[in-house]
Formats: C-alpha cells, structure tokens, sequence
C-alpha cells in the first residue's frame, strides 16, 4: 500500500488505522473529515507530505511519530491543539507554522526533529510543554510570540544551532534545562520572567550576553548560566537587586532603550552582505557605519545609544 486517496463523505479515521504501514507514501484526506485518530499514521517511515483538511480540530497523540521521511506538514487554522509526541522523530520535517488558534504545544510534539530550520509560533500560543523542540539540531532562530507564558522543561535542549533568543514580556516561568547545551546560542533577552528552574541556560559553551529587562531577580534555586561566557548579566538602571540568579549584574545607564527589532553589522558572522539583517538579540560594540537596508525592509532608522547597543526605532 503506496498511496491512499479517500472519498468524500469520510469523517472520522479510527486509530492505529494505518499504523506500519511502511511503504505509504502519499495520503490525500478528504475536506469532510473532522477527526484523525492517535497514532493513525504512526511509523509511517516513507510517508512524504500531509495537508490536515480544514474541519480537523486537533493532531492527536503520536499521530505522525516515526514518520522519518515526512517533510511538509500543513495544517489549517481551525486545530486548537497539537498533541504529546505528535511529530516526533519526524527526522526531514523541516519547517512547521504552529495555527493561530493552538495555545499549547504538547510534550515531546517535535522532539528529535533533526532536520527542522524553520519554526512559526503565532500569537495566541500561551504554553510549550516538556521537550517539544527538543534535540531539533538545525533550528538556527526562532520567534516566541507575546502571548507566550511558559517554557517547560528542556524544551530547546540540544538545540545546536540556536543562536540567539528573546524572552517576550509575558512569559513568566522557564522550566528546568529549558535551554541548556544549546551550544551555539550567543545572547539571550529575557523580559520579565519571575520563576526560574535549574540549569536553563548551563553549557550553552558560546553564550556571553544576557540582557534582563524586569525590575526584580527572578525566583531561582540554582545557577543557571555555567559553562558559559557570560561575565555579567546586564540589567535596567533601576534594577532592585545586586545579582541575576546569583550572578553578576552589570547596571545600564539611565538613558538605555530597548527595541525589539535588533541589527547586527555585515562583518558580524551572522551575516555575509553589506545590509543589516534582524535578528532576536542584542550586541555590544564600539565602532560601526549605520546604513538604511532597501531590500530588507525592516527599519527606518537606526541610532547608536550612548551605552553602545545597537537599536532601531
């Protein structure tokens, strides 16, 4: 059985339905169905594309897991929830766009995903759950939208290629190991978060910038930037405590702005052209030309503070 092409009428598939079915490779489902079972599609090892058809509420458990060969994904905007293991070991998946009306992205629901680069998260989304982007090796940047909350346990853990990262406003707990051996993450922004679990940051070897923007040191119980470069946390002027989490603080002038679209210089290693190119971080430096970018587009201005941070308006 190689492909499978269902008629219309076709409501439900039951689970486990199509389970092993190693040599499946191609699925069309029908518009009228409504729900897919957990673990339909499970070990589906050759099958290459799936399109969720547009009255399908949610990914249920483990319904793609081990579907090694699978590559595109496309799900429609009605899903409101994505289950626990859904997409895991799905090896060659290599980009996903989370709906708009997901809130939670279960546990463990894109682990092992090795190939993923390209990761959508659309406002609406308020929790990622135990290891859901666990030991996706190839996602270099990501954007957590504002309506995030919490971050879970080990949720970017072996996230190699990460390499920078910002914390929005709302999220207010981050979970053990959350990060920890994201091995090329650089810098890191954190908003404003009140709670924060162990070893989140530790062994992330090339991390030397953190920038906090709350007003009070988070809760904490262990340190959580060991084996990494970072000296000092830098903190708001009007910061009320003399550490982050137990380390060092460095305190910014008064006349200190953040602003959430950040640039980079050509010369940095992020980039290769002569242009500015966004990303979610924030660097030091001491000299460099300001230049408007035509074929980006992703700011009008750009000034250098008085403390050296690199911003747009």
């Amino acid at each position: 059985l190689s492909t499978i092409d269902f008629k219309e009428k076709l409501t439900v598939i039951e689970k486990n339905t199509f389970m092993n079915c190693i040599r499946l490779k191609t699925v069309r489902l029908p518009e009228s169905l409504l729900s897919i079972e957990q673990e339909c599609f499970h070990f589906c090892r050759f099958l290459q594309s799936i399109v969720i058809p547009p009255k399908v509420e949610g990914i249920t458990y483990s319904m793609f897991n081990d579907c090694n060969n699978l590559k595109t994904v496309r799900m429609n905007d009605r899903i409101s929830y994505i289950h626990s293991y859904a997409f895991y070991q799905c090896c060659n998946l290599e980009s996903i766009k989370i709906p708009k009306n997901c809130s939670v992205v279960s546990d463990n629901a894109f682990a092992a995903c090795h190939q993923m680069k390209k990761i959508v998260l659309q406002e609406g989304l308020t929790v990622l759950e135990t290891n859901v982007f666990n030991s996706c090796k190839h996602l270099d940047s990501i954007i957590l939208p504002n309506s995030l909350q919490s971050i879970k346990t080990s949720c970017f853990q072996y996230c190699y290629s990460l390499n920078s990262i910002v914390i929005p406003e709302n999220v207010v707990n981050i979970d053990n190991s959350a990060f920890e051996f994201c091995i090329g993450l650089k810098s890191v922004v954190i908003h404003n978060v009140t709670l924060m679990g162990k070893n989140v940051f530790n062994r992330c070897f090339l991390l030397s910038s953190c920038l906090f923007l709350g007003l009070f040191n988070p809760i904490y119980s262990d340190p959580i930037f060991q084996e990494t470069n970072v000296v000092a946390v830098d903190v708001l002027y009007s910061y009320k405590s003399d550490n982050f989490c137990g380390h060092p603080v460095n305190f910014l002038s008064e006349e200190f702005q953040y602003n959430e679209t950040l640039l980079l210089p050509a010369t940095d290693p992020f980039t290769s052209s002569n242009t500015f190119t966004q990303i979610n971080s924030f660097e030091q430096t001491h000299s460099i030309e300001y230049t408007n970018s035509k074929e980006s587009n992703l700011f009008e201005t750009v000034k250098p503070l008085s403390n050296n941070y690199v911003y747009s308006n």
